[in-house]
Parts: structure tokens; C-alpha cells; sequence
């Protein structure tokens, strides 16, 4: 009979192991940047750390450009990096999707329209990195 308890709470009330992460659109303010690479890194990170300074410009460069708020603009990537989860079952993260977007993103393009290109030059190919994909992109802005 215990064991049946057991079970019954283990099922009922399962405990911080399955409970959902912040969404980093979830977070507000200079928080945001920390939150973005803490999910892309899957790591605690300070909020001097140096990768959280490159994402807030990343970020700050993204809001002007696309005219968005913060908060949307951490919401497409993070959807952008589900979402290319999902088609290729390779890990793509927030982080990428922003550097994406800061990089070749421009004022007049949509936000979602830099997304896309980005995910379609990385399914190109399979298995190409982020690293990849950022050169192809270069590549095809510049004509080369």
C-alpha cells in the first residue's frame, strides 16, 4: 500500500525535475542579454561576463534595426531556435539566432525575414555549424 502512495505522489506532484525553464522572453531589462546566454550555454553565467556584454550589443543592434522590442526580438530567436530544432533535430540556439539577426539583419527587413534566410542556408547543408552558415550568409550579402 505504501508503494502504491508512493507512486500515486511521484505521479501527482513530480517535483522541480520536470518543471518548465524560463522562456528568455520571460525576463525583462539588462537581465535579458544574461538570460539569452545562460540559455544557450546551458551554464550560469555573472552578468560582467564578457559573452553577456557581446549579446546585449548583439541585442541593442537587433531592437534598432528591426524596431522591435527586446522582448520580441528574444522571443523570434528563441522560437526561430525551436523551430530549427524541430525541422533538423540539430541544436541551434537563441544566442545564434540573434547574432544572426544583429549581423545581417537591416532596417526596412523584417526580423522574421533574416530568420528564415538564416535557417535556410543552415539546413543547406547538413550538420553545418552556426560558424558555417554565418560565412554563407557574409557571402551571399557581398555578392561573392
Amino acid at each position: 500500500m505504501r508503494f502504491l502512495t508512493l507512486i500515486a505522489a511521484v505521479l501527482l506532484f513530480p517535483g522541480p525535475a520536470v518543471a518548465q525553464k524560463a522562456h528568455v522572453a520571460s525576463v525583462d531589462g539588462e537581465d535579458m542579454a544574461r538570460q539569452i546566454v545562460v540559455q544557450s550555454t546551458r551554464e550560469d553565467v555573472a552578468a560582467n561576463d564578457a559573452r553577456v556584454a557581446k549579446v546585449r550589443g548583439w541585442l541593442d543592434k537587433a531592437v534598432k534595426n528591426s524596431g522591435e522590442s527586446e522582448r520580441a526580438v528574444a522571443a523570434a530567436c528563441e522560437r526561430s531556435a525551436r523551430y530549427f530544432f524541430d525541422l533538423t533535430k540539430s541544436r541551434a540556439t537563441a544566442q545564434e539566432m540573434l547574432e544572426a539577426v544583429a549581423t545581417h539583419g537591416r532596417a526596412g527587413k523584417a526580423m522574421q525575414e533574416t530568420l528564415a534566410d538564416y535557417i535556410k542556408v543552415r539546413r543547406q547543408v547538413a550538420g553545418m555549424t552556426h560558424a558555417a552558415a554565418m560565412a554563407a550568409m557574409a557571402y551571399s550579402v557581398t555578392g561573392r
